[in-house]
């Protein structure tokens, strides 16, 4: 009895590793398609900036190759999906997920299975997510940033530097609305000798112009030094609010817990933190979405793909996969403009597609 019983668990491990391996080995082809083609398509948004300034095609290849991690990490779950059809769709077509369900394997039971082989994939999706992504993307950010002029880092944390005419510009922090927080300004004249510093905790965009928030500014006049603390000043500058937009600090070169840390700055300095939060419950969620994607297939697979080749259910895998994009964004952007949950906001469109995946899984299971 328990020479059959170890026989059997010896073949039931065989077939886990068989359906894992068809699983990843799909994924991995599928998210190194995908990458590669919305590269191509980055390359081509990029060719309008190729040769201005300092941009050169050097330049434009970092830049590219930094910023290709984050890429790879926004189409994990689309490369789920595809890979998980490609592999399993191949195993259709052999016949061996017919002989597995002939064999007693419910669709259920091949689902854990295949959760299982998704576990490779969430550890990858962690570490590209929180180590590789966010310090590559400044990086590739900062580069073509100053290759093109608009702006140049001091490498040292601290915040950004923009030249304006006359004056040196340092940001702290440039939000995605654009407000600017941390603001440091260093005048100087035609002589090169600094007249004015001025502090600003905030500056903001309006219609007449840049306004400074609780400014401290400081005049170097002959006499020495003149200090003056005011609540509101108009600043004159020639910046407009598409150079800033450069160094915005946008969710997606940012870690959770960079996300976390960011929310909370914003709020605890009364500013609206909404796109940063759901930010970091998207990505809090990211792991779910992707074994969601794997468990999608499942229902492709044995039924109406079960002998499609491999262009329909690549199709298929990439049809689903910005389908949930558009979903996840549209209800994300619901959620920011009408002051929703964005805890919900970000879980919401897994839900649904869990739920309709499910239900699939059901009435493939009865066929």
């Amino acid at each position: 009895m328990v020479s059959a019983f170890s026989g059997v668990e010896a073949a039931l491990n065989k077939i886990s590793r068989y359906l894992s391996r068809a699983v990843l080995v799909g994924f991995a082809l599928s998210l190194a398609a995908l990458t590669a083609v919305f590269s191509l398509f980055a390359v081509i948004a990029e060719l309008g900036d190729l040769g201005e300034a300092g941009y050169g095609f050097a330049q434009l290849t970092q830049y590219l190759l930094l910023t290709t991690p984050r890429r790879a990490f926004e189409l994990l779950p689309s490369a789920a999906l595809v890979g998980s059809l490609v592999g399993l769709g191949g195993l259709a077509v052999g016949g061996e997920l017919v002989a597995l369900r002939a064999a007693g394997f419910s669709i259920l039971s091949i689902g854990r299975v295949l959760l299982l082989a998704a576990l490779p994939i969430l550890v990858f999706a962690l570490a590209l997510g929180e180590l590789v992504v966010p310090p590559l993307e400044r990086l590739g950010q900062e580069i073509r940033s100053h290759a093109l002029g608009e702006l140049f880092s001091d490498g040292v944390g601290g915040g950004i530097w923009i030249r304006d005419s006359q004056a040196f510009i340092n940001v702290g922090i440039v939000n995605a609305d654009q407000t600017l927080l941390q603001v440091s300004i260093y005048e100087f004249d035609e002589n090169q000798r600094m007249k004015a510093v001025t502090y600003a905790k905030k500056a903001t965009k309006e219609q007449s112009g840049w306004i400074l928030h609780k400014l401290r500014q400081t005049l170097l006049v002959p006499e020495g030094a003149e200090r003056v603390i005011a609540g509101r000043a108009r600043w004159e500058s020639t910046l407009a609010p598409e150079n800033m937009a450069v160094g915005a600090v946008t969710p997606e070169r940012m870690s959770v817990w960079e996300l976390h840390e960011h929310a909370q700055f914003l709020a605890e300095n009364g500013q609206s933190a909404g796109r940063y939060e759901l930010a970091f419950w998207q990505k809090m969620f990211h792991p779910l979405t992707i074994m969601v994607m794997v468990l999608i297939a499942l229902p492709f697979v044995f039924g109406s793909l079960r002998s499609g080749n491999l262009g329909q259910r690549v199709f298929i895998g990439i049809i689903f996969g910005m389908l949930f994009h558009i979903v996840s964004q549209a209800i994300g952007y619901l959620g920011l403009a009408y002051h929703l949950n964005l805890f919900v906001s970000a879980l919401l469109p897994t839900l649904l597609f869990l739920g309709a995946g499910l239900v699939a899984i059901s009435i493939a299971q009865r066929t």
